[in-house]
């Protein structure tokens, strides 16, 4: 038998070096700069500090300096306090079960003097002076106390100071090259540290713990809270007036029942209503006062909050879970990051019930946030003062850009507003609030539209939605329904039902789950929904239009003095952005199409791409309610059924048909019976007559010149008839409406592709402008956003750039 060459042995196993091993335990527990201060708080609020300084030095890399004024190390206990495994709080394993503080493993001071430098000076109630074991005397090293020099004493040096610990980390992860190149960016290290601080700060706010956070050799502080405070007052000066307004409060406490005899914990909670939203998430997490991450009960929380907020925006959430320790294992992260808790679904689930209630109690007025803006230009207060860092954090693009080049074009520059109205829901008056400008508190608005916002009046309370699903459906921003269909169009009018629709044909759309779950909810409805209408009228009425139309108000009242279309219109006013209204749009050049969703218009010297249908749909919309009930008509030569219309609508995917709705002939008949009991308000104010047989007549023109794309005419019809609250009179205005301003803003038509182009440069932007003979458009603040009205060039710049003066 042949020997095995001596290279294709099995290696030798072979005991790590102790260094070795703790290294590697070292770079498990402290990842970066931000545990190994997680772990030094931690140690103070075990030694019952009330005030924790922290001062960081190149994103903690460089310095991290931890002071407290706790109980204090004892002088004998510093030998060994850097060691593995020491700790005084644990004696037996059984002691988990029940442990309350944050330290137990002894890791966190050992794995940090094995990636740096400690140094500890600490003084006890009981000592007549401090000691200290720091660079220059004895420090420590890889867990053990190393003399100043080789041969010589270890012991602890006597100094003066006060109660308390002082710990001092330096060059962090000096012995780990790779992992300190990969934290090279120190302003990102020292913003996780500030977010650690701001945390425990929260949490601890209202038990008489005071924090400070600064940098290395800088006065100001980033971070200042006193012991004395309570938990909204930290709140409110770490994360501004702007999100401590619009918290709120809760308690939630679940007793022990016969089925879970164990099952108890309590919670408290400050979280932001429905009316506030971020860009970015903040929901902060303790149990059993450990900051830590749930993964499950964050996804609960945001999907309750996906009720009520506008898409890609979160919610800010504290919340704090007190339950028995022996529920809770702790021991299961190296960082101590996560914990497992018994009856982790139960808990969660609760606690999203809970939660949801107290979003329905605050709901009773509707705020919808854009990003915070300010206006499309910025002025110079004084010229030829340098203004290089006068930027602006946000996404209004008009402004960032003006802030930018105002150096460069005297002749941009223009007023600062200051605007940062947000959109509000019509359907009751309610206190418009800025926004929050990222996490810092800041935010843009003016003292003139909060003092008009205070003269709003009361109009809409009886309006107030008693139900969730119908709220959310009222609600709905007017850029959350976009759909592009591509279906052929033909020219004759009385022919668009007739044309085929192809279900394998492309189709845009966005997030349609749950869009279609709503629907399908909707559509169960409508059978009940149509029953509680009177019978469609005989088909001699049908032949006069006028004759069939009933309005709700006296003949001799304006359908313009309806209450409901004047707090429409009030909102619309109010959300204007007046530099939108005075600039871009009353002195804008057209440029030309660049493809189906955006053109190029001019200002001045500077060209902006704009999605021209967002432009259109709020043109459309104002439109609507500026000539409500004096909309002309565009007469159909031969009457479409809706019951048709509903069939071919049904056959394209994106309407989210599913068998489980019922058959589509019962769905169709019941749709066609609703449109024919709302007819005659349709015609009366909407100038969309549909006959007591479910035939469409008329359909309004609500520009000259410019009609709808007709194939998706069924389409329109079925969002129509499953969109809109029949039931109450403001949320039914506004959604019919938003379906027409969303049908007429679709501008493609597949049969005549030049068309749009046409549409767009001669009627819809022409219409932008102010006119005599028409009313003036109010372009809201959602237009004054980067993804609707980027800039893409500036003569100027093009001139530096080609080196031309």
């Amino acid at each position: 038998m042949a020997a095995t060459p001596a290279g294709e042995l099995a290696a030798r196993i072979q005991r790590l070096a102790p260094d070795v091993v703790n290294r590697i335990a070292a770079g498990e527990v402290i990842h970066r700069p931000a545990n190994a201060l997680k772990e030094l708080l931690e140690n103070s609020l075990d030694a019952q500090a009330t005030q924790i300084s922290v001062t960081v030095g190149q994103g903690g890399l460089k310095l991290l300096q931890i002071q407290d004024n706790g109980k204090g190390i004892h002088r004998e206990d510093l030998a060994i306090v850097c060691e593995r495994f020491t700790t005084s709080k644990l004696r037996v394993f059984e002691d988990l079960r029940a442990i309350s503080s944050f330290g137990f493993r002894g890791e966190a001071l050992a794995s940090i003097s094995h990636v740096a430098h400690v140094s500890i000076t600490s003084k006890t109630a009981t000592q007549p002076c401090a000691y200290k074991c720091v660079i220059r005397s004895p420090h420590y090293r890889d867990g053990k106390l190393i003399a100043k020099q080789p041969g010589g004493s270890a012991d602890p040096v006597p100094c003066a100071g006060k109660i308390g610990t002082t710990i001092v980390v330096e060059d962090l992860f000096y012995n780990l090259s790779t992992r300190r190149q990969a934290l090279k960016n120190a302003s990102e290290q020292y913003q996780r540290i500030v977010d650690v601080v701001q945390r425990y700060a929260v949490h601890f706010g209202d038990r008489g713990v005071g924090f400070v956070c600064k940098k290395h050799r800088e006065v100001s502080c980033d971070v200042t809270t006193l012991h004395a405070s309570s938990q909204l007052d930290v709140i409110r000066q770490i994360f501004g007036s702007k999100v401590s307004n619009e918290l709120i409060e809760f308690s939630y406490r679940h007793e022990p029942t016969t089925l879970h005899r164990d099952l108890e914990f309590t919670a408290h909670a400050w979280v932001s209503n429905a009316n506030y939203s971020l860009k970015s998430s903040n929901f902060i997490l303790f149990i059993n006062d450990r900051l830590v991450d749930c993964a499950p009960l964050k996804k609960a929380c945001e999907l309750v909050y996906s009720l009520y907020l506008p898409k890609h925006t979160h919610p800010f959430v504290y919340m704090s879970l007190q339950m028995p320790p022996q529920n809770l294992d702790v021991n299961v992260h190296p960082t101590k990051r996560e914990v497992h808790f018994l009856y982790e679904e139960l808990i969660v689930e609760a606690l999203a019930k809970h939660l949801e209630i107290q979003l329905k109690g605050s709901n009773q007025s509707r705020v919808f946030t854009v990003q915070p803006i300010s206006s499309m230009m910025a002025k110079s207060d004084i010229k030829g003062k340098d203004r290089s860092s006068a930027t602006l954090a946000g996404g209004a693009g008009f402004q960032q850009q003006a802030v930018a080049d105002s150096d460069d074009d005297d002749d941009d520059k223009r007023d600062d507003t200051g605007e940062n109205k947000q959109l509000v829901d019509a359907k009751q008056p309610s206190r418009r609030r800025a926004q929050d400008n990222d996490n810092d508190g800041q935010a843009w608005a003016s003292e003139e539209e909060e003092t008009k916002d205070d003269g709003e009046d009361d109009a809409g309370d009886s309006q107030v939605s008693q139900s969730i699903e119908i709220d959310l459906t009222q609600k709905s921003t007017p850029n959350s329904k976009k759909y592009n269909p591509s279906k052929s169009q033909s020219t004759d009018i009385s022919n668009q039902h007739d044309a085929p629709r192809s279900s394998g044909e492309e189709l845009s759309g966005g997030d349609a789950g749950d869009e279609d779950r709503r629907r399908a909810k909707k559509r169960r409805r409508l059978s009940q929904r149509a029953d509680d209408y009177d019978e469609p009228e005989s088909e001699d009425s049908a032949s006069s239009p006028k004759a069939r139309r009933e309005s709700v108000v006296p003949a001799t009242q304006s359908p313009q003095m309806l209450t409901s279309v004047k707090n429409v219109l009030h909102h619309i006013e109010l959300r204007k952005s007046n530099a939108l209204t005075k600039v871009l749009f009353r002195e804008h050049s057209f440029v030309g199409v660049v493809n189906r969703d955006h053109s190029l218009v001019q200002y001045r010297t500077k060209l902006y791409l704009v999605r021209h249908r967002d432009v259109a749909y709020h043109l459309f919309y104002e439109r609507i309610f500026q000539q409500f009930g004096c909309l002309e008509s565009l007469q159909v030569p031969t009457p479409l059924p809706v019951y048709d219309l509903v069939l071919e609508a049904l056959e394209n995917p994106r309407i989210g048909f599913d068998e489980e709705d019922g058959p589509k002939e019962q769905l169709a008949k019941e749709i066609q019976e609703l449109m024919a009991a709302n007819g005659p308000m349709l015609a009366e104010y909407f100038a969309l007559d549909i006959d007591s047989q479910g035939r469409i007549r008329t359909l309004p023109r609500l520009l000259v010149d410019h009609e709808p794309s007709l194939h998706s005419l069924p389409e329109f019809v079925f969002r129509l008839a499953t969109d809109v609250n029949w039931e109450e009179e403001q949320p039914c205005f506004e959604g019919v409406a938003q379906a027409l301003a969303q049908w007429y803003s679709e501008l493609w038509y597949p049969m005549q592709p030049e068309q749009s182009a046409l549409v767009l440069e001669h009627v819809v932007f022409p219409a932008t402008k102010s006119s005599p003979s028409s009313p003036a458009f109010s372009p809201p603040h959602e237009l004054n956003d980067t993804t609707v009205l980027r800039p893409i060039a500036c003569l100027t710049k093009l001139y530096r750039i080609f080196e031309r003066c």
